[in-house]
């Protein structure tokens, strides 16, 4: 089944900037919000972490990334990832930076988050 990016709640998201190869997006997360798991082909996915703080769980390799203020992460192509607030009641305010690429899906996975389960099944558009 495919949904587009904007399917999940998201406290905030805005476009910044958009060329063919490129995208800088402001994604704010509150209490409970996710971007699900997903990975890309081709492109490097960069986040920057204005407040927080935030996590970036990865798997293949399995690992967690912690990102204070001020701290940035790039997630390679291929490697699946989510993104959350480190705790449940925490806020999330980061800009994200890559190419423009559909994103594809985690097929068959869930993560639970503030006691939901969360799909990873859905392609962005």
């Amino acid at each position: 089944m495919g949904r587009s990016e904007d399917s999940y709640p998201i406290a905030r998201r805005e476009t910044i900037a958009e060329t063919p190869n490129l995208r800088v997006r402001l994604l704010m997360l509150g209490e409970g919000q996710c971007v699900p798991w997903h990975y890309h082909n081709n492109i490097t996915d960069t986040f920057f972490c204005m407040e927080g703080p935030m996590q970036v769980k990865t798997r293949n390799p399995e690992a967690v990334h912690v990102l204070e203020p001020g701290g940035t992460l790039s997630v390679q192509p291929g490697i699946p990832h989510i993104v959350s607030p480190v705790s449940t009641s925490g806020r999330v305010n980061s800009w994200s930076y890559r190419g423009s690429e559909p994103t594809i899906s985690c097929r068959s996975r869930t993560e639970s988050l503030a006691g939901r389960s969360v799909p990873g099944e859905f392609i962005y558009r």
